[in-house]
């Protein structure tokens, strides 16, 4: 009998004690569109961060209308990888809005991208909501060169 109890004690201390040790892994938020704000693997871009930083600065045209009126600013825009790696629902995250078509070119930049590494879940492939800021910035306060003319 005292070997029962002493077994059945420490099958409880031991058991007790492991499933202290485990850390339960938090469920990532998702949203009513069933798209994640956080993964096991986060997206990204084809190349890295490096290769977006190129993207963005290669392909962005500073809007002629920013440039005459000096305008500059961050555009700060929420879009979704979805499980295939495109790029979709490209959106404006805050409401104070840069102006002088900054905007709308933070947009297009962004819906221009090529498809990326998709977010991943358990091994699966998810949609994962990002957030990128977009800069606008004239060297110096001197107007840049149009690189569209190249």
């Amino acid at each position: 009998m005292k070997n029962l109890i002493y077994s059945v004690v420490m099958l409880i201390l031991i058991t007790g004690t492991a499933m202290s040790q485990t850390n339960a892994k938090p469920i990532p938020n998702r949203d009513s569109r069933g798209v994640y704000s956080s993964a096991d693997v986060m997206p990204s871009f084809p190349g890295g961060d490096d290769a977006l930083m190129k993207y963005l600065k290669k392909n962005l045209k500073y809007p002629v209308a920013a440039k005459t009126s000096n305008i500059q600013g961050k555009v700060f825009v929420a879009f979704v990888v979805n499980a295939d790696g495109k790029v979709t629902d490209v959106t404006l995250l805050k409401k104070d809005k840069v102006g002088g078509g900054c905007d709308e070119e933070a947009i297009r930049i962004i819906q221009a991208m090529p498809a990326w590494t998709p977010g991943k879940l358990d091994g699966k492939n998810i949609p994962v909501q990002l957030n990128l800021p977009v800069q606008f910035k004239l060297d110096n306060g001197e107007l840049l060169p149009d690189k569209s003319k190249k």
